[in-house]
């Protein structure tokens, strides 16, 4: 068994980022929950040597509010029993005041984070980098759009099956204990997850990077996940890969990024793995191009199962391919490998096709096809049979013809029979 590190520790979130913007004023700023315990202890500890007039005059220039503001929070620390609910930025002055080395033990007692307004909900203080959490990141990476503003803050991220999202909906709300919600938008024949949350969205900007806007251009792995163990790597690539790869019809894997950082650190993974791909790089559309070396060694696709997650259609392709998906009907197949807008030809098309000529060479099939008006290059169509022979609902009949000099197949297709 490979030894990714194992022993590598989760880097702890410092919670205290989340509020790193200077708020205008107090009611703008980040609140936290905590256990008090040990902050309110070191408080009235320094309460019998300072006057807490002295302490809130001491702080509350840096953090931009007024004394009686500030006095206000200091009491309700004071006064505290076990659980304490202060904005994150009198924590953290606070600690910074009486004992640095207290920040670290009160951002592990953070629990809650919230803003004081009815338009956010409160979440769990996230601490530390989880699998679910790198895929969510891998599947924003590749597909996802941050809008950040002074009053309006929402993630979402677009998928064109609507599984891949549920997956991530229920890591959000057992991560954070925040319901997002998912979409259909008809005119973009699309799924949307929207996370509308300032707080989760501050986790975005201050903790793993991101900005708002566009980001295609330079969305790269996070910092914070390149310092996390293999599998939390490995999890990004497959949140990117589910929500922005593909599966072809001839078995291989594809992805496509116009960001050359983010294909960088796709590459170092997958060459740790020890899978095999070719790159390529597409002038027309500035972008660059991974594809697996082969769709037909099952040895490789299996590897290429972990990149994938197994709600995701992309996945099920993969099982398909390797022989392990059971029961494929014709119709199966279809939704399987439903018809592209760029294509003109259907499974059904080709299978009927064969059905009608009963055994049939691919030039026979090409000039059945045009008949119906339906017109396939070869290269195209050789997938698509390939597809169909996999799925066991078609044969083939391989006879070996000698000539003078070399010798060539000939291969014809017929409808196989279902038991």
């Amino acid at each position: 068994m490979k030894n990714y590190n194992k022993s590598q520790k989760n880097e702890v979130f410092d919670l205290f980022k989340l509020d790193a913007k200077v708020a205008k004023s107090p009611n703008s700023w980040l609140w936290c929950t905590f256990k008090s315990d040990r902050l309110r202890d070191e408080y009235l500890k320094r309460l019998e040597i300072t006057k807490q007039s002295d302490i809130s005059a001491a702080l509350y220039k840096k953090l931009a509010c007024g004394k009686s503001t500030l006095e206000r929070h200091l009491t309700a620390l004071k006064n505290s029993d076990k659980l304490c609910s202060l904005p994150i930025k009198v924590v953290e002055e606070l600690c910074n005041y009486l004992d640095p080395d207290l920040r670290n033990s009160i951002n592990h007692d953070i629990s809650i984070l919230f803003f004081k307004n009815r338009l956010t909900k409160p979440v769990h203080a996230v601490k530390t980098m989880t699998i679910e959490l790198a895929e969510l990141i891998g599947a924003f990476a590749a597909d996802g759009y941050f809008c950040g503003s002074s009053n309006y803050y929402y993630i979402k991220i677009t998928e064109g099956s609507e599984e891949p999202l549920k997956y991530l909906q229920d890591k959000i709300l057992e991560s954070f204990n925040f319901n997002s919600y998912i979409r259909y938008i008809e005119e973009e024949h699309c799924w949307n997850l929207w996370i509308k949350n300032r707080v989760i969205c501050r986790y975005f900007e201050m903790i793993f990077g991101f900005s708002p806007g566009r980001k295609a251009l330079t969305v790269s792995m996070p910092n914070i996940v390149k310092r996390s163990p293999f599998l939390i790597k490995k999890a990004f690539v497959r949140g990117a890969f589910t929500f922005d790869g593909c599966m072809k019809t001839n078995g291989n894997i594809a992805f496509t990024t116009i960001s050359n950082y983010l294909m960088q650190d796709i590459i170092k993974i997958l060459k740790k793995d020890k899978i095999s791909f070719k790159i390529t790089y597409n002038k027309n559309k500035s972008a660059w191009c991974l594809e697996s070396s082969s769709g037909r060694d099952k040895r490789l696709l299996k590897k290429w199962k972990d990149y994938f997650l197994e709600c995701s259609s992309k996945y099920k392709k993969i099982l398909f391919f390797l022989g392990q998906l059971k029961d494929v009907n014709f119709n199966a197949l279809e939704k399987l490998f439903p018809l592209h807008h760029h294509n003109r030809v259907r499974f059904s098309d080709i299978y009927n096709a064969i059905k009608h000529l009963k055994k049939a060479e691919i030039n026979e099939i090409i000039e059945e096809l045009n008949k119906k008006k339906i017109n396939v290059a070869a290269t195209t169509l050789y997938k698509y049979l390939y597809v169909l022979y996999s799925a066991n609902l078609i044969g083939k009949e391989i006879k070996s013809v000698k000539t003078n000099k070399n010798g060539y197949k000939i291969v014809a297709y017929n409808i196989k029979e279902q038991i």
